[in-house]
């Protein structure tokens, strides 16, 4: 194999960052340079996010590596003979260790996965320590592939499955003339759900009105139950004001926006407590705590 200098191995790229593996020559006689054939596929393992694998493998080696791809894929290791010897033990033993996991991902989840501009993604690979990559089957699946240790894969996916669950959404139709009121005067109906469910929200017109909300399992059926209470309220609470239509509420909130503010405000965290206490309940009598009968 033709010896290529190591200097061709800057700022090699890597998925997650990029690693400096620029080492100067010269040394003793023992401190030699070798080349190890290594699959390209497999240099990204190795080097790990952010490079950590590969600067753990030489902190317990003492050995200096980096990779080549030209002419042929390999990893260059450089230091004694048994420095390069326990680096090559290590490098053999990490990827024997690691393996790929696969899960299926729909593919209008992949924009959350990655984040703008890859800046989720990149995020829990440095947080997991795994690789991950966002991918179609040969039979058409789409599929997030996760690269790492057992302990990696384990944190990468629970990471994905928690944004994929904040990105879960569903959907509560809404009555026609009380779809104003649920987004309320400058939003103010909606921005209160949004602030007292932690869900996100939003209220679509066309082609029926409906509201979306988005968020974890808890702040979804949150959420649903309070705009369920709200949905039974509203129309009161219109009237209470002087709404004798409901078209009227707009020039009426106008006219009194507090008591509309303070009424709507009342009805939402009356639900929000309503629900947490229902919560509580039924945790207790899951854990033997309260009994009913």
């Amino acid at each position: 194999m033709t010896s290529l200098s190591l200097h061709s191995c800057i700022n090699t790229e890597i998925v997650g960052g990029v690693v400096n593996t620029d080492y100067a020559l010269g040394g003793t006689r023992d401190d030699r340079e070798e080349r190890e054939s290594v699959p390209q596929n497999l240099h990204g393992l190795i080097i790990g996010v952010g490079g950590e694998r590969v600067k753990e493998l030489e902190r317990q080696s003492g050995a200096r590596i980096c990779f080549e791809t030209d002419p042929e894929p390999c990893m260059v290791l450089r230091g004694t003979p048994q420095q390069r010897a326990r680096a090559r033990l290590l490098a053999k033993n990490l990827v024997n260790a690691i393996s790929e996991q696969t899960v299926e991902v729909p593919r209008h989840m992949w924009s959350a996965i990655i984040g703008q501009r890859g800046a989720r993604i990149r995020e829990m690979e440095l947080g997991s320590g795994a690789r991950m990559v966002l991918r179609e089957e040969p039979d058409g699946t789409p599929v997030l592939a996760v690269h790492g240790t057992p302990e990696a894969r384990k944190k990468a996916l629970e990471l994905a499955s928690a944004v994929m669950e904040r990105e879960t959404q569903e959907s509560f139709p809404l009555d026609p003339e009380l779809a104003p009121l649920f987004v309320g005067r400058k939003g103010f109906t909606v921005k209160m759900l949004e602030e007292e469910t932690d869900a996100w929200i939003r209220i679509e017109r066309i082609p029926e009105p409906i509201m979306i909300i988005k968020g974890t399992a808890p702040q979804r059926e949150k959420a649903l139950s309070v705009a369920i209470v709200l949905e039974g309220t509203l129309q009161g609470i219109a009237r209470d004001l002087g709404c004798n239509d409901i078209g009227e509420w707009e020039q009426r909130w106008e006219e009194d926006g507090e008591s509309w503010e303070e009424r709507v405000g009342n009805v939402i965290q009356a639900a929000c407590k309503e629900w947490k206490d229902e919560r509580i309940q039924q945790k207790k009598i899951e854990r033997g705590l309260l009994f009913t009968g």
